[in-house]
């Protein structure tokens, strides 16, 4: 007899699933995008966005070098706004990265 196949509500229910991670890998990015965007002089945040976060370090991509070096003037400031939040109180360290953003939404 065949095994009934779970259904997406069911696996998202599961801590431990791959889709389960990554969705909530997702909505801690985005967590971070609002702190960031916050955190930035205007129009800041609007061209960089939170790639990951390994360990301490959150990874940022900026659209150009010019966002990159203002940012990486901004990052010892948007760490202390951090740690200020008991979730990401161990982010010590902004990892800059330049790609081109006109592929993200």
């Amino acid at each position: 007899m065949k095994k009934a196949t779970p259904s997406v509500g069911t696996i998202l229910k599961n801590p431990s699933s791959h889709l389960a991670r990554l969705l909530a890998s997702v909505h801690l990015l985005q967590e971070l995008d609002q702190i960031i965007a916050d955190n930035l002089p205007a129009n800041t945040g609007q061209h960089c966005k939170a790639a990951n976060l390994k360990e301490n370090q959150l990874v940022i991509i900026a659209e150009s070098s010019a966002w990159a070096t203002r940012l990486r003037y901004q990052g010892p400031q948007l760490i202390a706004s951090l740690q200020r939040i008991p979730k990401f109180a161990h982010i010590n360290d902004i990892h800059i990265k330049i790609r081109d953003m006109s592929n993200f939404a």
